[in-house]
């Protein structure tokens, strides 16, 4: 079958029936309308069985009656998933261990009413016979390795380039042997029979697991080497061998495995071994059992079980989707059709199925969608809105279809959890036409180790080991083996809000008009030394005359590590929250950080403020796109964050190559920024062009990798950069002194400064029009013309003029011939207006606030009206007050540019704090009171951010800790300087989770007479008082008295000495 779907006839009701084991199933009326499958007024004859799309002969006890009663039931024979379609996933070979699942270990079988008769198990009586019975069947016994899987460097070694598809070797098996070991495996035969018509036969298969060839040697028992196998580094090795009578001893061989070299590294490990040996007919209390006949020239063999009770059934599988059933009698079985021999299958033990479900499969119509969405049902809700949103006009008009992976599942892969799946489904809705998207939204696990126990956390399956989306439809439709066949993106998330963050993003970033910003690029780069350091800034070198060029013209900033520290952090928040279409890096990785690390966008230490100016992230480092695992990685954080971080991420699953994802990034560049015939495309057809233009060298291993396992988290759909047309865009306008730094007043000339941007696409050479036109008192007007050229992004064209003061208005208007198709026509024209020019002379320049705000605002915090010293104490219900003050307007109406958090230990993550107030105390100062209320004792860790309005940021983050009591404790005071001449500080410490009802402080003299007295109102941590009083006093001793009342009626008096000179 291509599609897996072929066996399935539209709106007919299916039981989808799940196991585990192999054995005899019975399904009863009872579970059956349990699960919700309709019984009524069916014929049970056309009741039909179906596994991998195949029907199988199945028993309907009490069918006769052309009714299914309640004492009726269905009975099959049905093996567990032993792996069969796992062979789909591996490249040009087979799989290595044919007797484990890399998937589930769960089959499905579907039970169906057709419109016909369904297939029925054959029952042959044992009728009596004269013929001999069988002298012994032919026992396999197999046992299977899993421990490890083959490729997994955590636990041993792997291929110095691993490949994404399923590769020669690769699956599970055992324990790695090292050299200088001799492995024993030992063989025992139950039963058997010896004769000189079939000697014993032994299989087995080794594995290689490093990444020198490999020679060994076999023996057998404590003989000499029979013989001795080379093969590859990763590659399985299969033997095969005769057991004569003379190597069994005890009814057991000793099977001996040994590398012929000594090398540290040359591993190797047993993935199974199989016997098959002749072996006597009893069942020796076995509940089922296999018996292999031999072939019987009369086509017919007799076998007689000793042991074989009248509650066993028995059933001939050689074909097991036409299975017949055998009656006996005094424990002798006639079976029919030996001449080829025949496999019986003996039990007495019926089986229960693990569950039932109803399943009505959907009618899908590949040419009815462009935008395939595949998620998981615990996202149907933020998935439905993504495709509401794709439907729509803004978002592209496409014809979306969410689907379950549940349900593509049981539609093209027999219900069984597997990529191929998904990857069937892409070929069946691409039988109706190119021109669509596939959207994977929900995580994905890849890890072997757990991908098997976490169908829970596998919400939407990628492809292979290290993980690859692109492989789902690799190939498909004739295209080359190694170019995905539809554009494909994923989002990496667990929960529908983390959804509909993206989707929010999506939508601000595709409504936006174009802007400077996407004219901006950041290059970084890390390296562990000086030499690769300069090593890897020369590779991103080479990317930036692409990106300045035409057709982009874009303004790229380098920035280099300067240390050979394994991670050094570096600060980009500025240039991120001004804003860049694109950061590129090249370095060390893994999925969380980077050795020039830029850190989470999510973090309440980052001063990421990026709002609406979301970038593409491209990084050619180690693992930093390996997100099918349970961690959150960091460009994860970077996709799904709201309101900051990035738009789309490109990055590898596993390891990077410098040279290999070089040429890669290049052909994207070129793709992205200089192909006339690409400009326009979105990312997903992008990254799909690029794998086109690279296929030819895709006998590059490494390249091939990448090609497979640079993986896109974002939308496929996404056009990035506006280059489809140029726009010029008259940004503003401003009078300035001819004379820099002199007030217009005191100068005859001036200069007429239009800042003008390019936000579309660049054309080198290209020259624009521009007029100005100057309007006077008496509404007279005069023009006149310029052609400038262009740069590729910003540029500020100064024209000189006389300085008149009866000029009312002056504008300027780009492209003033209209001979340029423009992205858009409407922001070609700007004016300003000079209407009072008393206030105009005073300035330099005017407006005052044309040229860029560049200066960063003020952030001030009072804990309990008070500046905290780090460590104090605070009661449990503090009150934060966080003040920001800036040069400019403050917008009231947009709190958020105040961020508080808070954490509760060291290892707690911070937790962003909700203002209970907020107001303007002028319009360039904001105020945001936020109430913790009944905090728990422990120490506290606070952050505070601000930025001002065109997103400058208050500097560092402030950061301070505090604690908070769990009771009272007696209070601390310092009094100094002690002996004092003018001012006494008085300091106390007051700890508890309330502060106390009141204070008071009393100064007497010597002789016991009050000089000063002070009421005061304390709160938790530490109070400062000033006395400045003792300057009037005379010399001599005083004593101050410290009186604490708590709300409970406690109270403390605390006594020193004070000493004027």
């Amino acid at each position: 079958m291509r599609y897996g779907n072929e066996w399935i006839v539209p709106l007919q009701p299916y039981a989808k029936i799940s196991i585990t084991e192999t054995g005899i199933y019975r399904i009863s009326y009872a579970e059956l309308v349990s699960a919700g499958f309709n019984l009524d007024a069916i014929n049970p004859r056309n009741l039909q069985l179906f596994h991998h799309g195949r029907e199988l002969a199945i028993e309907v006890v009490g069918e006769l009656d052309n009714r299914f009663d309640a004492t009726d039931f269905i009975e099959f024979y049905a093996e567990k998933n032993k792996g069969e379609q796992d062979s789909l996933v591996y490249y040009h070979t087979t799989r290595a261990n044919p007797y484990h699942s890399l998937f589930s270990d769960e089959t499905f079988y579907f039970l169906t009413v057709g419109q016909h008769a369904g297939k029925r198990i054959v029952t042959y009586a044992a009728n009596p016979t004269n013929q001999n019975p069988e002298k012994y069947h032919l026992e396999e016994q197999v046992v299977s390795y899993s421990e490890q899987y083959s490729f997994n460097n955590s636990i041993g070694l792997i291929p110095s380039v691993q490949q994404s598809y399923f590769e020669e070797g690769e699956g599970w098996t055992g324990h790695y042997i090292v050299p200088d070991t001799a492995a024993r495996f030992r063989l025992t035969f139950k039963n058997r029979v010896k004769t000189d018509e079939v000697y014993p036969t032994l299989e087995f298969q080794l594995n290689g697991r490093s990444l020198n060839n490999h020679q060994l040697w076999y023996a057998l028992n404590e003989g000499s080497p029979l013989d001795t196998v080379t093969f590859g580094s990763f590659s399985p090795q299969k033997i095969e061998l005769a057991l004569p009578e003379s190597t069994i001893k005890n009814e057991s061989v000793l099977l001996k495995t040994q590398t012929l070299k000594a090398g540290n590294y040359d591993w190797y490990s047993m993935t199974y071994f199989k016997v098959v040996y002749p072996q006597s007919f009893p069942l020796n209390g076995q509940r089922s059992k296999y018996f292999t006949l031999r072939p019987n020239s009369m086509n017919q063999s007799v076998v007689q079980i000793s042991d074989l009770g009248p509650d066993y059934i028995t059933y001939i599988i050689t074909d097991r989707y036409n299975i017949a059933k055998i009656t006996s009698q005094t424990n002798q079985l006639v079976v029919p059709n030996t001449a080829t021999g025949q496999q019986l299958f003996v039990s007495n033990e019926i089986k229960k199925v693990t569950g039932i479900s109803v399943v009505t499969f959907p009618i899908l119509n590949p040419k009815e969608y462009t935008y395939l969405i595949v998620t998981h049902n615990s996202l149907l809700e933020s998935a439905n809105q993504y495709a509401a949103y794709r439907a729509s006009v803004a978002g592209g008009s496409y014809k979306p279809l969410v689907i379950e992976t549940k349900a593509i599942y049981e539609q093209f892969n027999f219900g069984e959890r597997s990529p191929i799946a998904i990857r069937r489904f892409a070929d069946y809705m691409l039988s109706g036409g190119s021109g669509k998207y596939l959207f994977l939204l929900g995580r994905g696990i890849s890890f072997p180790d757990v991908l098997k126990t976490s169908e829970a956390e596998d919400l939407v399956p990628t492809f292979g080991y290290p993980g690859s989306d692109a492989l789902l439809t690799m190939g498909l439709t004739g295209l080359p083996e190694f170019v995905q066949a539809l554009p494909t993106g994923r989002i990496n998330v667990t929960t529908n809000q983390q959804a509909l963050n993206y989707l929010a993003k999506v939508k601000e970033f595709e409504q936006s008009v174009p802007d400077e910003w996407q004219k901006r690029m950041l290059h970084l780069n890390g390296g562990h030394d000086k030499a690769e350091i300069t090593y890897l800034k020369s590779l991103m070198e080479q990317l930036r005359p692409i990106a300045e060029g035409p057709y982009m013209g874009a303004q790229v900033k380098t920035i280099s590590k300067k240390t050979f520290e394994e991670v050094e952090a570096i600060d980009i928040s500025a240039e991120v929250n001004e804003g860049v279409s694109m950061i590129s890096y090249t370095g060390h990785g893994s999925s969380n950080t980077l050795d020039f690390n830029f850190g989470y966008c999510s973090s309440p230490t980052s001063n990421f403020h990026n709002k609406g100016k979301y970038p593409i992230l491209f990084f050619n480092g180690c693992s930093i796109n390996n997100i099918f695992y349970k961690y959150d990685p960091l460009s994860t954080d970077w996709l799904i964050t709201p309101d900051k971080g990035a738009i789309a991420v490109l990055a590898g699953s596993f390891w990077s190559y410098p040279n290999s994802t070089q040429q890669y990034i290049y052909s994207l560049y070129q793709k992205l920024f200089a192909d006339s015939t690409t400009l326009t495309q979105t990312i997903g057809e992008m990254q799909q062009r690029v794998n086109q233009h690279l296929s030819s060298q895709s006998n590059d291993l490494t390249l091939r990798s990448d090609m497979q396992q640079i993986i896109l988290q974002g939308d496929p759909a996404l056009h990035l950069f506006p280059l489809s047309k140029p726009d010029y865009v008259a940004r503003s306008l401003f009078l300035q002194a001819r004379k820099t730094g002199t007030s217009i007043a005191t100068n005859d000339s001036l200069t007429v400064n239009l800042i003008l941007a390019n936000v579309g696409r660049y054309i080198a050479g290209q020259t624009v029009s521009v007029q100005l036109k100057k309007t006077y008192t008496t509404n007279e007007t005069s023009v006149q013309w310029v052609t400038v050229q262009i740069k590729s992004g910003r540029d500020t064209l100064v024209f000189p003029i006389k300085k008149e003061l009866s000029i009312t208005q002056l504008e300027l208007t780009i492209d003033s011939d209209a001979v340029i198709d423009e992205l858009s026509e409407g922001n070609n024209v700007v004016q300003i207006e000079l209407a009072d020019w008393q206030e105009i002379q005073r300035n330099s320049v005017y407006p005052i606030n044309a040229l860029p705000d560049q200066s960063n605002p003020v952030l001030s915090v009072l804990i309990d009206n008070r500046v905290l010293k780090n460590g104090d104490y605070v009661s449990a219900d503090p009150t934060i007050q966080i003040n920001l003050m800036d040069e400019n307007i403050l917008p009231i109406d947009n709190l958020a540019t105040i961020q508080v958090s808070i954490k509760q230990c060291e290892s707690c993550p911070f937790v962003a704090l909700t203002p209970k107030t907020g107001s303007a105390t002028s319009p360039v100062s904001l105020i945001a009171t936020y109430q913790l209320t009944q905090l728990p004792a422990g120490r506290y860790e606070l952050l505070a951010t601000g930025r001002d309005a065109v997103g400058n940021a208050s500097g560092n983050a402030y950061r301070i800790t505090f604690r908070v009591a769990d009771a009272s404790a007696p209070t601390q005071w310092k009094v100094y300087p002690n002996p004092g001449n003018e001012v006494v500080q008085f300091n106390f410490l007051v700890v508890g989770k309330v502060p106390p009802k009141e204070a008071k402080l009393q100064i007497l003299n010597g002789i016991g007479v009050p000089v000063d007295m002070y009421n005061l109102i304390p709160t938790i941590g530490e109070n400062t008082f000033y006395w400045d009083n003792l300057s009037s006093q005379p010399s001599g001793i005083y004593t101050a008295t410290l009186q604490i009342t708590w709300d409970d009626g406690r109270q403390e008096t605390l006594k020193t000495k004070l000493i004027k000179r």
